[in-house]
Order: structure tokens, then C-alpha cells, then sequence
């Protein structure tokens, strides 16, 4: 075996030059991205942030946050590391990007309680933020950890515009193109789509008009009721400014191309059916999959678990989550879900080797990827190996 050789099959074999200390991420960050952030909230500001947020989020507002939440996590690819909640629309090159359009309400509304909370980043304050306008418009209680670090300057932000999904796509070969980007697949798409039963589209930001359910300001499974009636839909064309974009008009509410597309493969109608007809499981597995989305590309580094309306007790382990009513049911790896109760309790200390179950209140230890230095030894023991065949 020649030298070129060596170095072609190491590179395969490393995925990055032999002689390369590290991985190049594919978009350009800060020498800063990865300075740690340590969550400096105590439990009683836990609860004073939880309050305010029930008290700023009000009707149409409830909606506009979890879009910020949601776009802000959705330009995650696991696939590169790159993306991911880390609050890039503070700088321009990603807030005016053409999906973010609208979003900068949502950014004002909260900046308040970042200054009256400095202990919290603004990625962990949206993706809260996100989380708890679920809980307050009647979903599900989402499972969330603190610990999401700030992009510190521009360079951070680079990702591409089409990383967040085009309304305009009709194909279900596009959405899962966007998605599985994400991790997610075919039932993780149609259960995440499923938050258009709450909120509406305005053509002066997006380019449509229109609610998609008659409750647009509840969390609900009605999305898929509409949906099953996709041929009662039909096309119509919506045009601001010159610029004209078809969605589909039941004559109340509207579809946009990308929710039609769930209609389109039988895979997908499937689970549409099933929601349809089943909202226990629907809202089960929306808590799952949306607190996924809100730990892509950082769930590692992330500290004990809060949940969305606070609920704290204490246990062995110190002040843990937990619930203060009988779970309606049990907790599994993927998904936690709780019965209502009110958000004047005590929240949780966190703490960053610990993550503590939302229904049981035990404490278990979380996996912690290896350091760059057992990467980086495995590499050499690698490379080494390579060297006695060549």
C-alpha cells in the first residue's frame, strides 16, 4: 500500500484527514460555539419565569411562540452537528430569513424576561417559552431540560435558509427530505404537522391566509379530522404584493401544499387516521417529539429535567421534578405524560449529570458523549494500525 493509499483509506476510515485534530464542521462557526454554559437560575426565578410566561402568552401569542421555539430547533442536522436551538435569529443573517418571517413579535414579547432573568440564555428562554405556550393553550406537559448556549456572533448562524421546511413543497419525498435531516421519520413528521391545528397563516408574513381549525388558539388533534376531508379542499391562489401562492380552502378553513402531501402517501394518511381517532395517543407522542426537537444537537449537555408547568417535590436527590397528581400514565424512554395541575409550585434545581423523571421523581444518570481526547486517542490507535499495513 502507497502513501496516497494510506491517506485515502484513512480519511474513509476517520471521516476527516488523519493529521486533521478535529472534525470541520460543513458551515463556518466562532472559535466560541462551543463555550459552556452553566444554568444560573435558582428555583424560585424557575417559577417567576413560568408565571410571567402564562401571564404574557395570550391568545395568538401561545402559537407565535412555539414557531419561534420550533424554528429555531428545526435547523438542526444531526448528520453534521451544525444547527440546532441556539437562538441565531438574534443576528440578522437568519432572522430574515424568509421562514422567519413574523417572528420578531415573538423575540420582542420575550426580551423583557431576559432581562429580568439574565441566569438563562435566550435559546433555553425560547425553547421554554415554547414549551410552556403548549402547556398553556391545554397540550400536553412537555418534558424539558435547561442547558442550550447562545450562538455568540454571527459566523454561528450560517446555516442555510432551506433548512426549515417550504410550505409551498407538496411532496412527502420533500418533507421527509427536511426531516429526517432533524432524525425524524414518517411518524414524527405527521405528529409535529400536527401543531398547525392551532394558529393561523397571514399573508402579509407568509404568503397565505387563513386558520387551519376553528379553535386556532387550543392545542388540539382537529388538524387531522380536517385533514381526512382532504377533497372537500380546493385550490385557490392568495396574493400580497404582487406575489401569489396556492393553498387549499374548505370555505372556512386551509390546508397549505405541504399538509396536503400528508394525503398524498398512504403511509402517512395512515397515522393521520389514527390522531384522527385517537388524541390520547396523539397528544402522547406530540410530547415526545417535540421535546426531541427542542434537544437537537444539544441534548447531551443538557441538565435535570423541568418541566412546563414547574412541578417540583423533594426527594433524596434534592428538589426533583415531578408530579404532584397520579400520572395518567406511566413513563417510557420517549415520552412523559401528566395530569394537569397549577403552576404556583416550586421548580426544580438543576443539576448536569442528573436527569430526574417527570412521573417518578428517581433520578437516573444521563449518557455523556466521549471527550476530543478519547476521540482523538482512538483516532491515533487508528492511524497507528494503518501505519503497520503500510
Amino acid at each position: 500500500m502507497n502513501f496516497i493509499t494510506f491517506i485515502v483509506l484513512a480519511t474513509y476510515v476517520l471521516g476527516t484527514c488523519p493529521f486533521s485534530n478535529s472534525q470541520a464542521p460543513i458551515l463556518k462557526r466562532s472559535s466560541n460555539w462551543n463555550s459552556f454554559y452553566k444554568n444560573e437560575m435558582s428555583p424560585e426565578e424557575w417559577t417567576g419565569l413560568r408565571r410571567d410566561l402564562n401571564r404574557i402568552i395570550q391568545g395568538a401569542d401561545g402559537p407565535l411562540i412555539v414557531r419561534l421555539a420550533w424554528h429555531d430547533a428545526g435547523t438542526a442536522n444531526i448528520r453534521t452537528g451544525n444547527g440546532g436551538p441556539h437562538a441565531t435569529m438574534r443576528f440578522n443573517i437568519v432572522g430574515n430569513h424568509e421562514a422567519n418571517n413574523g417572528l420578531k413579535r415573538a423575540r420582542d414579547l420575550l426580551e423583557p424576561l431576559k432581562k429580568k432573568y439574565p441566569g438563562i440564555s435566550y435559546a433555553d428562554l425560547w425553547s421554554f417559552a415554547g414549551a410552556a405556550a403548549i402547556s398553556k393553550m391545554g397540550g400536553p406537559d412537555i418534558k424539558w431540560r435547561p442547558g442550550r448556549n447562545d450562538a455568540v456572533d454571527s459566523a454561528d448562524s450560517l446555516t442555510p435558509a432551506d433548512r426549515l421546511p417550504d410550505a409551498k413543497q407538496n411532496s412527502p419525498g420533500y418533507l421527509r427530505s427536511i426531516f429526517n435531516r432533524m432524525g425524524f421519520n414518517d411518524n414524527d413528521i405527521v405528529t409535529l404537522l400536527g401543531a398547525h391545528s392551532f394558529g393561523r397563516c397571514h399573508k402579509e408574513v407568509s404568503g397565505f391566509e387563513g386558520p387551519w381549525s376553528l379553535t386556532e388558539h387550543a392545542f388540539s388533534g382537529r388538524f387531522y379530522g380536517h385533514l381526512l376531508n382532504y377533497q372537500n379542499y380546493k385550490e385557490v391562489t392568495i396574493t400580497y404584493n404582487g406575489v401569489s401562492n396556492v393553498q387549499y380552502n374548505d370555505g372556512s378553513l386551509m390546508m397549505l401544499p405541504a399538509d396536503m402531501a400528508l394525503a398524498a402517501d398512504p403511509g402517512m394518511l395512515g397515522l393521520v387516521q389514527q390522531y384522527a381517532s385517537n388524541d390520547g395517543l396523539y397528544r402522547q407522542r406530540f410530547a415526545a417529539v417535540y421535546s426531541r426537537l427542542l434537544e437537537l444537537n444539544v441534548a447531551s449537555g443538557l441538565g435535570g429535567v423541568v418541566d412546563s408547568n414547574l412541578r417540583a417535590t423533594t426527594g433524596q436527590e434534592g428538589l426533583v421534578v415531578t408530579t404532584t397528581a397520579k400520572p395518567t400514565t406511566t413513563t417510557t424512554t420517549t415520552t412523559t405524560t401528566t395530569t394537569t395541575t397549577t403552576e404556583n409550585s416550586t421548580t426544580s434545581a438543576t443539576n448536569a449529570s442528573t436527569v430526574v423523571s417527570t412521573v417518578t421523581g428517581k433520578s437516573t444518570a444521563t449518557s455523556t458523549p466521549k471527550s476530543s481526547a478519547t476521540a482523538h486517542t482512538l483516532n491515533l490507535s487508528i492511524i497507528a494500525f494503518l501505519f503497520a499495513l503500510f
